[in-house]
C-alpha cells in the first residue's frame, strides 16, 4: 500500500510530540477540539476537518477541548521509524 494508517488519541490538555515527517502526512479529525501547529501557523481544529502537512514541516497538535481528540493519521509514502525525526 502507498500509505500508512494510524488512529491517535490526544488526553484532555496534552499535545503529541513535535516532530517532522520525511513524508507528506494527513490528520482527519474524528472527535475533540483541538490546536494544529505546522511550523510558525496555528489553527484550531474540530471533528470532520481535514488538515494536510507538508513533509519536512514541523508539527505537534494540542488538545484544547474537554474530551479526547482523537483523528487518523495517513502518511504517504508510509511512516518509518528513520523518517520521524522528533524534537525536545
Amino acid at each position: 500500500m502507498p500509505y500508512s494508517l494510524a488512529l491517535a488519541t490526544v488526553d484532555v490538555g496534552q499535545k503529541s510530540y513535535q516532530h517532522k515527517l520525511q513524508q507528506t502526512e494527513v490528520y482527519h479529525i474524528f472527535q475533540g477540539h483541538g490546536r494544529m501547529r505546522i511550523e510558525n501557523e496555528k489553527n484550531e481544529v474540530v471533528a470532520g476537518d481535514v488538515i494536510v502537512i507538508p513533509a519536512e514541516a514541523l508539527q505537534w497538535i494540542e488538545n484544547i477541548g474537554n474530551e479526547a481528540l482523537i483523528f487518523a493519521a495517513i502518511v504517504s509514502p508510509p511512516w518509518t521509524e528513520d523518517g520521524d525525526v522528533r524534537l525536545k
